[in-house]
Protein backbone atom coordinates (compact mmCIF):
# COMPACT_ATOMS: atom_id res chain seq x y z
CA UNK A 1 0.00 0.00 0.00
CA UNK A 2 1.42 3.39 -1.03
CA UNK A 3 0.27 6.65 0.59
CA UNK A 4 0.68 9.84 -1.41
CA UNK A 5 1.28 13.15 0.38
CA UNK A 6 -1.69 15.33 -0.66
CA UNK A 7 0.05 18.59 0.40
CA UNK A 8 3.80 18.38 -0.39
CA UNK A 9 5.85 21.28 1.00
CA UNK A 10 7.99 23.62 -1.09
CA UNK A 11 11.76 23.59 -0.65
CA UNK A 12 11.84 27.04 1.09
CA UNK A 13 9.32 26.06 3.79
CA UNK A 14 10.24 27.22 7.33
CA UNK A 15 11.70 24.87 9.96
CA UNK A 16 8.49 24.22 11.90
CA UNK A 17 6.66 23.12 8.79
CA UNK A 18 9.62 20.96 7.78
CA UNK A 19 9.45 19.27 11.18
CA UNK A 20 5.76 18.52 10.57
CA UNK A 21 6.69 17.12 7.16
CA UNK A 22 9.27 14.83 8.77
CA UNK A 23 6.74 13.46 11.22
CA UNK A 24 4.22 12.95 8.42
CA UNK A 25 6.83 11.06 6.40
CA UNK A 26 7.60 8.80 9.38
CA UNK A 27 3.89 8.09 9.90
CA UNK A 28 3.41 7.33 6.22
CA UNK A 29 6.32 4.89 6.18
CA UNK A 30 5.00 3.14 9.29
CA UNK A 31 1.51 2.74 7.83
CA UNK A 32 2.92 1.47 4.52
CA UNK A 33 4.90 -1.16 6.41
CA UNK A 34 1.90 -2.61 8.25
CA UNK A 35 1.18 -6.18 7.07
CA UNK A 36 4.06 -6.19 4.59
CA UNK A 37 6.31 -8.23 6.87
CA UNK A 38 9.19 -5.96 5.90
CA UNK A 39 11.84 -8.17 7.49
CA UNK A 40 10.66 -11.32 5.65
CA UNK A 41 11.93 -12.77 2.41
CA UNK A 42 8.75 -11.92 0.48
CA UNK A 43 9.14 -8.15 0.45
CA UNK A 44 10.17 -8.16 -3.21
CA UNK A 45 6.45 -8.00 -3.98
CA UNK A 46 3.96 -7.57 -1.16
CA UNK A 47 1.16 -10.12 -1.26
CA UNK A 48 3.01 -12.79 -3.22
CA UNK A 49 3.08 -16.33 -1.84
CA UNK A 50 6.20 -18.18 -2.96
CA UNK A 51 7.07 -21.84 -3.56
CA UNK A 52 8.92 -21.97 -0.23
CA UNK A 53 6.06 -20.67 1.93
CA UNK A 54 4.70 -23.31 4.31
CA UNK A 55 6.80 -26.15 2.91
CA UNK A 56 6.25 -29.33 4.95
CA UNK A 57 8.28 -32.05 3.20
CA UNK A 58 11.62 -32.48 4.96
CA UNK A 59 10.62 -30.17 7.82
CA UNK A 60 8.45 -32.64 9.73
CA UNK A 61 9.38 -35.45 12.12
CA UNK A 62 7.43 -38.24 13.80
CA UNK A 63 8.00 -39.66 17.28
CA UNK A 64 8.28 -43.41 16.71
CA UNK A 65 6.75 -44.48 20.01
CA UNK A 66 3.66 -42.23 19.98
CA UNK A 67 3.06 -41.05 16.40
CA UNK A 68 3.25 -37.42 17.56
CA UNK A 69 4.31 -34.97 14.83
CA UNK A 70 6.61 -31.96 15.04
CA UNK A 71 6.80 -29.38 12.24
CA UNK A 72 9.06 -26.37 11.76
CA UNK A 73 8.00 -24.09 8.92
CA UNK A 74 6.26 -20.78 8.18
CA UNK A 75 5.79 -18.06 5.60
CA UNK A 76 2.94 -16.22 3.91
CA UNK A 77 -0.46 -17.53 2.88
CA UNK A 78 -3.91 -16.34 1.91
CA UNK A 79 -6.50 -18.04 4.13
CA UNK A 80 -10.29 -17.84 4.60
CA UNK A 81 -11.11 -14.96 6.92
CA UNK A 82 -13.41 -15.26 9.97
CA UNK A 83 -16.05 -13.09 8.25
CA UNK A 84 -15.59 -14.37 4.69
CA UNK A 85 -13.13 -13.48 1.98
CA UNK A 86 -9.38 -14.03 2.30
CA UNK A 87 -6.85 -12.65 4.75
CA UNK A 88 -3.08 -12.68 4.36
CA UNK A 89 -1.08 -14.16 7.23
CA UNK A 90 2.64 -14.37 7.91
CA UNK A 91 4.47 -16.66 10.33
CA UNK A 92 8.19 -16.42 10.96
CA UNK A 93 9.66 -19.91 10.46
CA UNK A 94 9.35 -21.68 13.82
CA UNK A 95 8.09 -24.86 15.48
CA UNK A 96 4.42 -24.56 14.54
CA UNK A 97 3.64 -28.10 15.75
CA UNK A 98 5.42 -29.56 18.77
CA UNK A 99 4.85 -33.29 19.29
CA UNK A 100 1.13 -33.12 18.44
CA UNK A 101 -0.58 -36.51 18.16
CA UNK A 102 -3.22 -36.93 15.41
CA UNK A 103 -6.76 -37.82 16.47
CA UNK A 104 -6.43 -41.28 14.87
CA UNK A 105 -3.41 -43.45 14.10
CA UNK A 106 -3.07 -46.62 11.98
CA UNK A 107 -3.04 -50.03 13.62
CA UNK A 108 0.01 -52.27 13.34
CA UNK A 109 0.85 -52.85 9.67
CA UNK A 110 -1.49 -50.08 8.48
CA UNK A 111 -1.04 -46.76 6.71
CA UNK A 112 -2.98 -43.54 7.25
CA UNK A 113 -3.06 -40.09 5.64
CA UNK A 114 -2.60 -37.24 8.12
CA UNK A 115 -3.64 -33.83 6.75
CA UNK A 116 -1.89 -30.58 7.79
CA UNK A 117 -4.28 -27.60 7.69
CA UNK A 118 -3.92 -23.85 8.22
CA UNK A 119 -6.40 -21.58 9.99
CA UNK A 120 -6.06 -17.79 10.19
CA UNK A 121 -5.57 -16.48 13.73
CA UNK A 122 -4.99 -12.75 13.74
CA UNK A 123 -1.95 -11.91 11.61
CA UNK A 124 -0.63 -15.50 11.76
CA UNK A 125 -1.78 -19.05 10.98
CA UNK A 126 -2.39 -22.01 13.29
CA UNK A 127 -1.57 -25.56 12.11
CA UNK A 128 -3.88 -28.47 12.92
CA UNK A 129 -3.99 -32.17 11.98
CA UNK A 130 -6.82 -34.31 10.62
CA UNK A 131 -6.71 -38.09 10.17
CA UNK A 132 -7.86 -40.07 7.14
CA UNK A 133 -8.88 -43.75 7.13
CA UNK A 134 -6.54 -46.67 7.57
CA UNK A 135 -5.34 -48.45 4.41
CA UNK A 136 -3.15 -51.47 3.69
CA UNK A 137 -0.61 -49.67 1.48
CA UNK A 138 0.96 -46.21 1.30
CA UNK A 139 -0.41 -45.65 -2.22
CA UNK A 140 -3.96 -46.41 -1.09
CA UNK A 141 -3.63 -44.07 1.90
CA UNK A 142 -2.24 -41.31 -0.31
CA UNK A 143 -5.27 -41.64 -2.60
CA UNK A 144 -7.71 -41.49 0.33
CA UNK A 145 -6.98 -38.35 2.38
CA UNK A 146 -9.36 -36.90 4.96
CA UNK A 147 -11.77 -34.29 3.61
CA UNK A 148 -10.55 -30.70 3.92
CA UNK A 149 -12.07 -29.02 6.98
CA UNK A 150 -14.39 -26.10 6.19
CA UNK A 151 -12.68 -22.72 6.57
CA UNK A 152 -9.18 -24.23 6.46
CA UNK A 153 -6.50 -24.73 3.80
CA UNK A 154 -4.80 -28.14 3.38
CA UNK A 155 -1.06 -27.80 2.83
CA UNK A 156 0.15 -31.41 3.10
CA UNK A 157 -0.90 -35.04 3.42
CA UNK A 158 1.61 -37.14 5.38
CA UNK A 159 1.43 -40.94 5.25
CA UNK A 160 2.09 -42.56 8.61
CA UNK A 161 2.98 -46.25 8.84
CA UNK A 162 2.73 -48.39 11.97
CA UNK A 163 5.35 -51.14 12.15
CA UNK A 164 4.58 -53.20 15.26
CA UNK A 165 3.90 -50.07 17.31
CA UNK A 166 6.65 -47.92 15.79
CA UNK A 167 5.39 -45.00 13.69
CA UNK A 168 7.20 -43.49 10.72
CA UNK A 169 6.33 -41.07 7.92
CA UNK A 170 6.88 -42.92 4.62
CA UNK A 171 5.79 -40.46 1.96
CA UNK A 172 3.49 -37.49 1.41
CA UNK A 173 1.86 -35.06 -0.98
CA UNK A 174 2.23 -31.28 -1.18
CA UNK A 175 -1.28 -29.83 -1.31
CA UNK A 176 -0.54 -26.12 -1.02
CA UNK A 177 -2.82 -24.34 -3.53
CA UNK A 178 0.08 -22.05 -4.53
CA UNK A 179 2.49 -24.94 -5.32
CA UNK A 180 1.74 -24.88 -9.05
CA UNK A 181 3.22 -27.32 -11.49
CA UNK A 182 1.99 -30.55 -9.90
CA UNK A 183 3.48 -33.88 -10.92
CA UNK A 184 3.23 -37.37 -9.51
CA UNK A 185 4.52 -40.82 -10.49
CA UNK A 186 3.63 -44.26 -9.13
CA UNK A 187 5.40 -47.53 -9.91
CA UNK A 188 3.54 -50.80 -9.32
CA UNK A 189 5.99 -53.70 -8.94
CA UNK A 190 3.86 -56.64 -7.75
CA UNK A 191 0.58 -58.38 -8.46
CA UNK A 192 0.01 -59.04 -12.17
CA UNK A 193 -3.41 -57.69 -13.16
CA UNK A 194 -5.71 -60.25 -14.80
CA UNK A 195 -8.34 -58.50 -16.94
CA UNK A 196 -12.01 -59.50 -17.10
CA UNK A 197 -14.83 -58.20 -19.28
CA UNK A 198 -15.82 -55.78 -16.49
CA UNK A 199 -13.98 -52.47 -16.29
CA UNK A 200 -12.08 -52.00 -13.00
CA UNK A 201 -9.51 -49.62 -11.54
CA UNK A 202 -6.51 -51.69 -10.36
CA UNK A 203 -5.18 -51.04 -6.86
CA UNK A 204 -1.92 -49.19 -6.38
CA UNK A 205 -2.33 -46.92 -9.41
CA UNK A 206 -4.62 -44.03 -8.41
CA UNK A 207 -2.95 -40.71 -7.54
CA UNK A 208 -4.48 -37.60 -5.95
CA UNK A 209 -3.18 -34.23 -7.10
CA UNK A 210 -3.86 -30.55 -6.51
CA UNK A 211 -4.59 -29.10 -9.94
CA UNK A 212 -4.22 -25.43 -10.82
CA UNK A 213 -6.53 -25.74 -13.84
CA UNK A 214 -3.85 -25.80 -16.55
CA UNK A 215 -3.72 -28.77 -18.97
CA UNK A 216 -2.00 -31.92 -17.80
CA UNK A 217 -0.67 -35.16 -19.29
CA UNK A 218 -1.67 -38.61 -18.04
CA UNK A 219 0.66 -41.48 -18.96
CA UNK A 220 0.37 -45.25 -18.41
CA UNK A 221 2.96 -47.76 -19.57
CA UNK A 222 4.10 -51.32 -18.99
CA UNK A 223 3.95 -54.80 -20.48
CA UNK A 224 0.74 -56.60 -21.53
CA UNK A 225 0.07 -60.23 -22.43
CA UNK A 226 -3.02 -60.45 -24.64
CA UNK A 227 -4.27 -63.65 -26.31
CA UNK A 228 -5.12 -63.63 -30.02
CA UNK A 229 -8.86 -63.84 -29.32
CA UNK A 230 -9.22 -60.62 -27.36
CA UNK A 231 -7.79 -57.16 -26.74
CA UNK A 232 -6.98 -55.13 -23.62
CA UNK A 233 -8.89 -51.88 -23.12
CA UNK A 234 -7.52 -49.01 -21.02
CA UNK A 235 -9.23 -45.74 -20.10
CA UNK A 236 -8.11 -42.80 -17.96
CA UNK A 237 -10.35 -41.70 -15.09
CA UNK A 238 -10.78 -38.55 -13.02
CA UNK A 239 -12.60 -39.00 -9.71
CA UNK A 240 -13.92 -42.36 -10.94
CA UNK A 241 -15.32 -40.98 -14.22
CA UNK A 242 -13.90 -41.80 -17.65
CA UNK A 243 -12.11 -38.87 -19.30
CA UNK A 244 -13.48 -38.04 -22.73
CA UNK A 245 -12.56 -39.63 -26.03
CA UNK A 246 -8.86 -40.35 -25.82
CA UNK A 247 -7.90 -42.14 -29.01
CA UNK A 248 -8.44 -44.93 -31.52
CA UNK A 249 -10.64 -47.44 -29.72
CA UNK A 250 -11.24 -49.98 -32.51
CA UNK A 251 -14.96 -49.79 -31.87
CA UNK A 252 -14.57 -50.44 -28.16
CA UNK A 253 -16.30 -47.20 -27.07
CA UNK A 254 -15.25 -43.57 -26.64
CA UNK A 255 -12.58 -42.87 -24.09
CA UNK A 256 -10.71 -46.17 -24.27
CA UNK A 257 -7.39 -47.25 -25.77
CA UNK A 258 -6.94 -50.73 -27.19
CA UNK A 259 -3.85 -52.86 -26.68
CA UNK A 260 -4.15 -55.29 -29.61
CA UNK A 261 -3.97 -59.07 -29.34
CA UNK A 262 -0.45 -60.40 -29.85
CA UNK A 263 -0.42 -63.74 -28.04
CA UNK A 264 2.76 -62.73 -26.24
CA UNK A 265 4.19 -60.00 -24.03
CA UNK A 266 4.08 -56.57 -25.66
CA UNK A 267 5.13 -53.18 -24.26
CA UNK A 268 2.58 -50.39 -24.31
CA UNK A 269 2.69 -46.65 -23.58
CA UNK A 270 -0.52 -44.60 -23.52
CA UNK A 271 -0.83 -40.85 -22.97
CA UNK A 272 -3.62 -38.30 -22.97
CA UNK A 273 -3.86 -34.53 -22.49
CA UNK A 274 -6.68 -33.18 -20.39
CA UNK A 275 -7.75 -29.87 -18.77
CA UNK A 276 -9.25 -30.47 -15.32
CA UNK A 277 -10.95 -27.89 -13.16
CA UNK A 278 -8.77 -26.35 -10.46
CA UNK A 279 -8.81 -28.26 -7.19
CA UNK A 280 -8.11 -31.71 -5.75
CA UNK A 281 -8.70 -34.65 -8.12
CA UNK A 282 -8.07 -38.40 -8.05
CA UNK A 283 -6.61 -39.76 -11.31
CA UNK A 284 -6.44 -43.42 -12.24
CA UNK A 285 -6.85 -45.94 -15.07
CA UNK A 286 -9.51 -48.59 -15.65
CA UNK A 287 -8.82 -51.81 -17.54
CA UNK A 288 -10.75 -54.76 -19.01
CA UNK A 289 -10.50 -57.28 -21.85
CA UNK A 290 -12.53 -56.97 -25.00
CA UNK A 291 -13.92 -60.49 -25.49
CA UNK A 292 -13.25 -64.13 -24.65
CA UNK A 293 -9.65 -65.13 -24.17
CA UNK A 294 -7.00 -64.00 -21.71
CA UNK A 295 -5.34 -60.65 -21.05
CA UNK A 296 -3.14 -59.38 -18.26
CA UNK A 297 -0.87 -56.47 -17.37
CA UNK A 298 2.45 -57.57 -15.91
CA UNK A 299 3.51 -56.03 -12.62
CA UNK A 300 6.83 -57.02 -11.08
CA UNK A 301 10.18 -55.55 -10.13
CA UNK A 302 11.52 -56.58 -13.54
CA UNK A 303 8.42 -55.49 -15.47
CA UNK A 304 6.76 -52.65 -13.51
CA UNK A 305 3.68 -50.61 -14.40
CA UNK A 306 4.09 -46.83 -14.41
CA UNK A 307 1.35 -44.22 -14.05
CA UNK A 308 2.13 -40.50 -14.04
CA UNK A 309 0.20 -37.23 -14.01
CA UNK A 310 1.97 -33.97 -14.82
CA UNK A 311 0.81 -30.42 -15.33
CA UNK A 312 2.24 -28.86 -18.47
CA UNK A 313 4.96 -26.22 -17.92
CA UNK A 314 5.44 -27.11 -14.22
CA UNK A 315 7.39 -24.78 -11.97
CA UNK A 316 7.42 -26.98 -8.86
CA UNK A 317 6.88 -30.62 -7.96
CA UNK A 318 4.09 -31.34 -5.52
CA UNK A 319 3.74 -35.03 -6.05
CA UNK A 320 5.09 -37.86 -3.97
CA UNK A 321 8.20 -37.15 -1.97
Amino acid sequence: MTIVDPFPLAEDTDAKATDVQGKWDALREAVEGIGVASTAADVYQAGVVTSTDWVVSGKESTTAGTGAITLTTGGSAWLPGPSGGLVRIFNTSAEVLKAIKPASLPASGGYMSIGFELTASGPEAVVSLVSGVEKSTAAEALAAPAAVTAGKVRIYDLILHNTAGSYSNTTGMDRRPWARGASTLVQRTSGTITLTTSSAEPAGIAQRMECSGVPLVLHFEGMAVVSETTGALVSFHQDGVQIGSLGDTAGAGAGQYTIPATGQGSPFALSARFSPSAGSHLFSVAVKREASGEASLLSSAAKPLYFSVEELRPSANNGNS
